[in-house]
């Protein structure tokens, strides 16, 4: 929930970013694609406008919470 807090994404963008679309090393991410629920499922689609998809730099917060996030991932993964 932090992330999406200092991050600004829909809540729909969060739950469709792969880990591939953020880049740590450069503190970037890039959004291209949501998550909605159409008929009680869950849809996974593209942004409905252009400015919808999009690449931007994650601030300091955003950062920590994806990286608090990734560790957490990681040692469940074990």
């Amino acid at each position: 929930m932090a992330f999406i807090l200092h991050s600004g994404l829909r809540h729909g963008e969060a739950l469709a970013l792969p880990w591939q679309d953020i880049d740590m090393e450069e503190g970037l991410l890039t959004v291209r694609s949501n998550r909605v629920v159409v008929g009680g499922r869950m849809v996974e689609g593209t942004p409905k406008t252009a400015r919808g998809a999009r690449t931007f730099a994650l601030t300091t917060p955003a950062s920590e919470a994806l990286r608090a996030q990734h560790s957490a991932q990681a040692l469940l993964s074990r």
